[in-house]
């Protein structure tokens, strides 16, 4: 339904104020349950999109706005896809090209690091 009204790409309604019109009148989705559930997956994301821009932002990593631009090219958006498209440090060397190695292998220590940190907070979690 989404990919045939053009909404197949979730940023294209995140910003929106009322996301359930959305979802009823273009998507053509009427039960309360669903429209739930997709607001709250909408959120999530939202929460996902937002700490990684952060990260990239933050004083300690401040990835350039060109790589961001470059990440947002291969769909990453969140920690989530970032882990899964990226295993080391060749993959961001393919994304940036050979010329850029040295601020991948700066990215890759900073992705590392986070994901160290990551994984001993759901540790702690549990």
């Amino acid at each position: 339904r989404f990919s045939n009204t053009n909404l197949g790409d979730i940023r294209l309604i995140l910003f929106e104020k009322d996301i359930s019109t959305i979802l009823r009148s273009q998507v053509g989705i009427t039960s309360r349950n669903d429209i739930k559930y997709i607001l709250d997956a909408i959120n999530v994301y939202q929460k996902e999109y937002q700490q990684f821009k952060e990260w990239m932002n933050s004083e300690k990593v401040k990835i350039d706005k060109e790589y961001q631009i470059v990440f947002e090219k291969n769909g990453i958006y969140t920690f989530n896809a970032l882990f899964f498209k990226i295993k080391s440090v060749k993959d961001l060397i393919t994304m940036f090209g050979k010329e850029q190695e040295m601020t991948c292998s700066f990215i890759w220590k900073c992705v590392q690091s986070y994901k160290q940190q990551y994984h001993q907070n759901n540790q702690n979690n549990n």
